[in-house]
């Protein structure tokens, strides 16, 4: 590849560049709101489609986001790739603000006084069952024990959050790919009417 780097970055790297790019957050952020706008889609579809991608930053279905927020739009018929563009709300900055107001607001909700926490050392004993050939009882018990204290509140608390916030995007993005839009017409007509001129 023609601008590949000569040494690819190990895992370390690559982790710290997930949890603070190279050129900050803030420039990051002003390049997905730009790219986003350039979009060629109406303000409302690539508003929607960003949306999607918020919404689905909201539920526990690491390693799923993309695909999700790409089939909400797809069956909504709006932009994909700003569907795409929206999962990076949810984030290694923001997870752990976002996990906590979903499981907080959701034991809330399902009226639960104090929070579950799941058995201790859930991953290994569910790693350990597979190992063992695949015990069905072992591993559904291994699962339970973490859908109870940490994916049902997340999925309770999370869907109005995540409704919320990308109602609140949804707004601002609609707003903003309107001005872009309109600004980038305005630039293309002065410079027919500059052309037709000469």
């Amino acid at each position: 590849m023609l601008f590949a780097r000569r040494k690819k970055p190990d895992w370390r790297e690559a982790l710290r560049v997930a949890a603070w790019p190279r050129r900050s957050w803030s420039r990051s952020m002003a390049y997905i709101r730009k790219r986003t706008c350039r979009i060629a889609a109406s303000p409302h579809e690539i508003a929607l489609g960003f949306a999607f991608g918020v919404f689905v930053s909201f539920t526990p279905w690491l390693g799923a986001h993309v695909a999700l927020a790409c089939a909400f739009a797809w069956l909504f018929g709006v932009s994909m790739l700003a569907s795409a563009l929206g999962t990076i709300v949810g984030n290694p900055v923001t997870f752990p603000f976002i996990w906590a107001a979903s499981v907080g607001l959701g034991n809330l909700l399902l009226g639960r006084s104090e929070t579950f926490k799941p058995a201790k050392g859930a991953e290994h004993q569910l790693l350990k069952a597979i190992e063992d050939g695949y015990d069905y009882d072992r591993i559904s018990s291994v699962l339970h024990g973490i859908w109870e204290p940490i994916v049902k509140p997340m999925i309770a608390g999370g869907t109005p959050l995540g409704l919320l916030v990308a109602i609140v995007f949804y707004i601002a993005i609609r707003k903003f790919a309107a001005v872009v839009q309109a600004k980038r017409r305005e630039k293309l007509l002065e410079r027919a009417a500059a052309i037709a001129a000469e």
